[in-house]
């Protein structure tokens, strides 16, 4: 089969679709990957041999646009002409999109174009939305109603032919809504062993506390870092790593200034998988703070 996955974010990395685009092919099917971007990354690209990706560069009010989708036809308008130009000019056997907000996008092209439906949940998105920082001011709640994120959901799902969740809680979330059950499938975020580096597992001689990840609120790492300076009097060699990116970063930074902290609690950026296994290997503790 000819596979058309959307995902609404430059690619790669991602972990989870790198993951499900090999084994894809690895059954024989041929994947296309449509995704925006803010770089200058050819427009036209190869991931696998049997792997093509279309990026379509985003002009940055249509990316600021995605918060108010479902006010405002301006982020939904650039992914229809983004997905119908493809469909008009190569025959897909499915459509797979990652995540709930283009969703209504996959509705629509499998309408027009006849197209069975995959809606691939990588998360509880209306949770995820109510958690947002940026939704949680004046302006915010005005753009994004997390109502209508619920509701949304609730009316999109039921028009995909398959639905894949990464949970059995999140399958049991929404069937509960009513959905058939024997429509939803549960596709697990799995440890890719074979691209696994071979790594000296080391033991610190400091308390040493890692997390590896996307960086907002709604992960918890300011709750950790309040932590450390209540744990540094009796633990006086405590430290706390912490790799990744995220909108959150600065906030962190600066919780950490005023606490004194800076000694104790180093952020290293983004970091390559090989690299990013190679610094949690030299931690006493892997992290996982989410609230």
């Amino acid at each position: 089969m000819k596979i058309l996955m959307i995902l609404e974010s430059d690619f790669p990395p991602d972990i989870r679709v790198e993951n499900e685009i090999e084994q894809l092919i690895k059954l024989g099917h041929d994947i296309t990957v449509a995704s925006n971007t803010h770089s200058d990354r050819p427009l036209t690209d190869k991931y696998y041999d049997n792997c093509t990706i279309y990026r379509r560069k985003t002009p940055r009010f249509i990316y600021k646009s995605s918060v108010a989708a479902l006010k405002f036809p301006f982020y939904f308008n650039f992914w229809r002409n983004f997905i119908s130009n493809i469909l008009d000019n190569e025959s897909f056997d499915v459509i797979h999109v990652h995540d709930l907000p283009l969703a209504k996008v996959g509705v629509e092209m499998k309408n027009k174009y006849n197209i069975p439906l995959v809606v691939d949940l990588h998360e509880n998105w209306p949770a995820h939305i109510a958690e947002a920082l940026h939704t949680q001011t004046f302006t915010g709640k005005l753009l994004s109603s997390n109502k209508q994120w619920v509701n949304y959901e609730k009316t999109i799902l039921p028009k995909a032919d398959r639905i894949i969740t990464v949970i059995d809680e999140m399958k049991n979330r929404i069937v509960k809504d009513g959905l058939d059950p024997k429509k939803v499938f549960v596709v697990s975020n799995v440890l890719n062993i074979s691209t696994f580096p071979n790594i000296e597992i080391r033991t610190p001689k400091d308390l040493v506390l890692f997390y590896g990840g996307g960086i907002d609120f709604s992960r918890g790492l300011q709750v950790v870092i309040k932590g450390i300076d209540i744990l540094k009097e009796k633990l006086p060699n405590i430290k706390l790593i912490i790799a990744g990116n995220g909108k959150y970063v600065t906030e962190l930074k600066q919780l950490v200034k005023t606490l004194n902290i800076e000694d104790k609690v180093v952020f290293k950026g983004y970091m390559k998988q090989d690299d990013l296994l190679t610094e949690m290997t030299k931690s006493s503790v892997a992290l996982i703070p989410h609230l």
